[in-house]
């Protein structure tokens, strides 16, 4: 599965425990059930000369959007508690509680992931391969 990317919105405000309000929606393309990814960014640099490799975008947080309104969106959680983050799923992963998120840096528990508002994230879209035509 591929996927494109849509549009990079910010985080606007935490409405709950498992959902966001994101600061572009119907205007910028994008629809319900896009996905948004939360990342980190992780720089990379050579262990010898200690210059800059470059870096990578490590998935933190994934949201489904559940609601577009002309300026917004709002994403609900769809990591749970121990997931890795892979797209593998298992019975156990399926009954393992959303993760939880909070704006507050002094939120305590293993399973409370911080968004903190004005942070960058990529909306991505799904894209299924068309199968070629029968020639006939």
């Amino acid at each position: 599965m591929a996927f494109e990317k849509v549009a990079t919105v910010k985080v606007a405000k935490v409405i709950s425990e498992h959902e966001v309000a994101f600061n572009m929606g119907g205007n910028a393309g994008i629809r319900k059930d896009d996905v948004v990814v939360l990342s980190d960014r992780v720089e990379i640099k050579d262990p010898d000369s200690g210059s800059d490799l470059g870096a990578v975008l490590v998935p933190r947080l994934r949201f489904a959007v559940t609601l577009v309104s002309e300026k917004y969106c709002l994403g609900k959680v769809t990591d749970r508690v121990g997931a890795s983050g892979g797209s593998a799923t298992t019975w156990s992963s399926l009954s393992a509680p959303l993760k939880r998120i909070s704006d507050d840096p002094w939120a305590e528990g293993s399973d409370i992931a911080l968004v903190k508002i004005g942070e960058q994230a990529e909306v991505r879209r799904t894209v299924r391969a068309q199968e070629d035509e029968p020639p006939f």
